[in-house]
């Protein structure tokens, strides 16, 4: 079975955009910046996203910390994507960046290179470019596992699983 997840790392500059069945892409917006840009980043993840094409989406959650690459842009496309699957009523699960890295490696703080490095490892065939694409990846695996009831015997992802905000849904 299918399961049908879509994993999004969303960027301003490069948003990785994966599914579960193993492909992976990059929206790049060019020189748009703005609201243009980002109704631009928002519109091609809604190409991806047609209603009924995908049961479950996973967002990489926003950074905190973060104070640099214009933080407040960033928000406004978390929220305008967010926006737009929750029309498209596609359930939500919001992985925050440790778990991701967690799951993908079992370290919370492992860098972009190591994710990329365990996704080509784990994807041999699958043409994975960039971190953006890794990460994208990861998260529609992570989507996979917990739709699909995985039965994990791996500490690191359970745990990477377990902090999570799934969705409130009635299936899988």
């Amino acid at each position: 079975m299918n399961s049908r997840v879509l994993g999004l790392d969303l960027s301003l500059t490069s948003t990785g955009v994966a599914s579960d069945l193993g492909w992976t892409d990059r929206i790049r917006p060019g020189d748009l910046r703005g609201l243009d840009r980002l109704r631009y980043i928002t519109r091609t993840i809604g190409d991806y996203a047609r209603t009924g094409r995908y049961r479950l989406a996973v967002l990489e959650g926003p950074s905190y910390g973060s104070r640099y690459g214009s933080p407040h842009e960033r928000g406004g496309l978390w929220w305008m994507v967010y926006d737009l699957l929750a029309r498209r009523e596609i359930p939500v699960a919001v992985a925050p960046p440790t778990c991701l890295k967690l799951w993908a490696t079992g370290s919370g703080a492992a860098s972009k290179t190591a994710v990329l490095d365990a996704m080509r490892r784990r994807y041999p065939h699958a043409e994975i470019t960039t971190s953006d694409e890794a990460d994208a990846l990861a998260l529609a695996e992570m989507g996979a596992a917990w739709r699909q009831a995985w039965c994990l015997t791996d500490a690191a992802q359970r745990r990477a699983l377990d902090g999570v905000a799934w969705p409130e849904v009635t299936y899988r």
